[in-house]
């Protein structure tokens, strides 16, 4: 008994400590300067791919890289990176457990003066009545308050802060058992 009562004092406190964290990255976004340099987006979005694959591979969900193009743009790395660690990790977490093949996939396009890098997953997807709120902090779709699936709500509200420090869009796509595309659309004017 002692024992079931510790692992769940435990449970309890690592689940703490990971809303601390969370609520820690929102307050230090709202006074973070960024530390601009021209990357790579693509480069950005392979390195977080190398280290984010050993987590899917862990839910068996397979996790995809097909950036193709070299587009530089004035970013924080380490703040780019937080964001699609963000992305990919609700992608990881909404996967769909029914379906044989749960699958990540990153693209990007270009148009004259716009960069879209596309995050796409076939996860359980999101009515369209929550897609105007998955962006603000601690709001949960109806079908992800599920006690299985453990998360805050916050994942997303830090994407958001951050695509807004750096002067870009995010936007979602989602249709329920089809799945979700977050769309980062980062203007090329100084180009």
């Amino acid at each position: 008994k002692y024992r079931e009562f510790l692992e769940d004092v435990i449970g309890e406190v690592d689940r703490l400590s990971i809303l601390i964290s969370r609520l820690l990255t929102l307050t230090r976004l709202e006074e973070e300067r960024l530390n601009r340099e021209h990357l790579t987006l693509s480069d950005i979005v392979a390195d977080t791919v190398r280290v984010m694959t050993p987590l899917a591979a862990s839910h068996n969900v397979i996790l995809e890289n097909k950036t193709r193009m070299d587009i530089k743009v004035p970013c924080d790395k380490n703040l780019v990176r937080e964001m699609l660690v963000n992305v990919i990790d609700n992608s990881i977490k909404y996967r769909d457990r029914a379906k044989a093949l749960n699958k990540i996939e990153i693209t990007d396009c270009r148009t004259l003066d716009t960069y879209r890098l596309e995050i796409s997953d076939n996860g359980i997807g999101i009515a369209e009545q929550d897609l105007p709120r998955i962006f603000e902090g601690f709001y949960r779709s109806e079908p992800s308050r599920s006690r299985d699936i453990e998360g805050y709500g916050m994942g997303l509200s830090i994407v958001k802060r951050i695509a807004d420090l750096h002067g870009w869009d995010v936007s979602a796509d989602s249709r329920p058992g089809r799945g979700t595309t977050i769309v980062l659309s980062v203007p090329l004017q100084f180009k």
